[in-house]
């Protein structure tokens, strides 16, 4: 068995958390340290990153094949890298896997101040309810294009940055 600390969509009662819960045994609140919480403006996910913060989010206990799967979900090895961390649970230090943002940089995106993905503040629908749920298909469709958007052009201006004699953009049309 595996322990998987999730901070965002796959924790319980967010949105991705169905596609994995009937292979979940066990779910603790847990807290990661030394960790910030960040998203695109309308964005239906966060990213985690190294930072000074604290991060609240679920412990799961799963086999191997869910680990296989939330792999697949997070992109592993694309948009995320799994790693090992030191989370605390009511009962202590654990350690687990998690994921954080990979070819993402944080400067731009908002900082979910509260380190709590469901405590979030959403300035753009202030008076939207925090609950899970709260936004039509709709409007989670449009949050995951402009996030998708946003995660396409960060990786455009890498590649740039770093081949800047290469014209990636002219392959991509």
């Amino acid at each position: 068995m595996h322990r998987l600390f999730v901070y965002g969509t796959l924790r319980e009662g967010e949105r991705l958390f169905p596609y994995i819960a009937a292979h979940v045994s066990r779910v603790e609140r847990a807290t990661l340290a030394g960790a910030e919480l960040r998203a695109p403006e309308h964005a239906g996910f966060p990213y985690l990153f190294p930072g000074a913060g604290t991060v609240t989010g679920d412990l799961l206990t799963v086999d191997e094949a869910t680990l296989r799967e939330t792999d697949r979900i997070e992109g592993n090895g694309f948009h995320y890298d799994r790693r090992r961390v030191t989370v605390t649970t009511d009962a202590g230090a654990v350690e687990a896997w998690t994921y954080y943002a990979l070819r993402v940089k944080p400067d731009g995106l908002h900082v979910i101040e509260s380190g709590d993905w469901k405590r979030r503040a959403r300035p753009w629908e202030a008076e939207r309810s925090l609950e899970a749920g709260a936004y039509t298909e709709e409007e989670e469709e449009r949050a995951w294009r402009a996030a998708e958007a946003a995660d396409i052009e960060a990786l455009r201006a890498e590649r740039a940055e770093r081949f800047p004699d290469d014209d990636f953009d002219a392959e991509d049309e």
